[in-house]
């Protein structure tokens, strides 16, 4: 799994996945990084609302490992640092 190739050299990875059941499947997987993920069912969750309304602060905050991230990311919401050293699409 390049993915966890990535992380494993202690790369900051930010993962889009099509779906949530996907975006789920993967956290399980990884669960050995620090890891926010972002879909319908954590869209509550306090650490995800700051990321969703000011991305750049909340990454410096909490330096996750791994954003599994799904279309509930919506237009708007901006990665602007050079925070990430991949991202990957899992369609």
């Amino acid at each position: 799994l390049f993915t966890w190739d990535c992380l494993e050299k202690n790369e900051k990875v930010l993962l889009l996945s099509a779906g949530k059941e996907t975006a789920k499947q993967f956290e399980v997987v990884l669960n050995s990084y620090d890891t926010i993920r972002i879909d319908s069912e954590t869209s509550n969750d306090e650490i995800v609302r700051e990321l969703l309304a000011d991305a750049n602060t909340a990454l410096l905050k909490h330096q996750p490992q791994l954003v599994i991230a799904t279309p509930t990311i919506e237009s708007g919401v901006s990665f602007d640092l050079p925070y990430f050293d991949r991202v990957i699409l899992y369609g």
